[in-house]
């Protein structure tokens, strides 16, 4: 088991895309991998714990849609929205959303 963590830890980070994961309820970064980290310029202690509005700061409204969309399981198409990084850098990207179960210990 602790074989195929690894394995899976070694895909997430080294995806090209930037993968964050979400807690729909509370609206904060619970984590994210090497690319979503460059892509913002944060650290991973950084990003860890911060709540999307400071990465989405105009689109709460649109994120929160989706995150009720995700929560009752309706499929949710790509967005384009924007992300601010650390530097205040508006970044454009395309968004896919997936609900998964996360157990930690």
């Amino acid at each position: 088991m602790q074989e195929n963590e690894e394995r899976l830890r070694r895909i997430y980070n080294s995806a090209y895309e930037a993968i964050f994961v979400i807690d729909p309820t509370k609206n904060i970064i619970i984590e994210s991998n090497i690319k979503a980290r460059e892509m913002l310029g944060y650290s991973e202690k950084e990003l860890s714990g911060i709540t999307e509005k400071k990465i989405h700061p105009d689109e709460m409204d649109l994120l929160s849609e989706i995150s009720q969309k995700i929560i009752s399981g309706k499929v949710i198409q790509t967005d384009e929205l924007t992300c601010t990084a650390k530097s205040g850098q508006k970044i454009p990207v395309e968004n896919d959303h997936e609900i998964f179960g996360i157990a930690y210990s």
